[in-house]
């Protein structure tokens, strides 16, 4: 089984760090369908986490994204893959993201259909389901309150 290389952000709201940015996958997603979790990409064979970050702010929340502190790693096994993803906190350099049009989309990105600021503990259904960022966001605040 091979292993696609992945990362999340947390990107906290501007004026009230209790919220953070979070996404809605589409309802035919293969692996999450309708799931509210964190904005995400693979990485592409010889991309860096920051070229990661970059395509994913540009092509998938319409603005550039800015890697920060790497907050928590993990791996989890998908049917067809090993998946293994690092959390970042991360800035977007805008005040509020811009999802594409579905006919506007240029490659097999998972695209994301709505977005809203929500507290972390909005996460827990995403991370019951099987979200990785999921489980990694409430794992890292966890540790932030301990």
């Amino acid at each position: 089984m091979h292993t696609v290389h992945a990362i999340a952000v947390v990107i906290t709201h501007p004026l009230d760090d209790s919220l953070m940015l979070t996404v809605q996958r589409p309802d035919d997603d293969e692996d999450l369908p309708g799931v509210w979790g964190l904005p995400a990409t693979s990485i592409r064979l010889n991309e860096s986490a920051n070229g990661a970050a970059h395509r994913l702010g540009i092509l998938k929340m319409g603005a550039d994204i800015t890697l920060g502190t790497l907050l928590a790693e993990g791996t989890q096994e998908r049917s067809t893959h090993q998946l293994a993803m690092r959390l970042y906190a991360a800035s977007h350099g805008a005040t509020a993201p811009e999802l594409p049009e579905p006919k506007n989309r240029i490659d097999d990105a998972t695209y994301y259909t709505e977005w809203k600021w929500a507290p972390s503990e909005s996460l827990s259904a995403g991370a019951e389901m099987g979200s990785l960022c999921c489980q990694l966001a409430l794992q890292s605040n966890q540790k932030e309150r301990a």
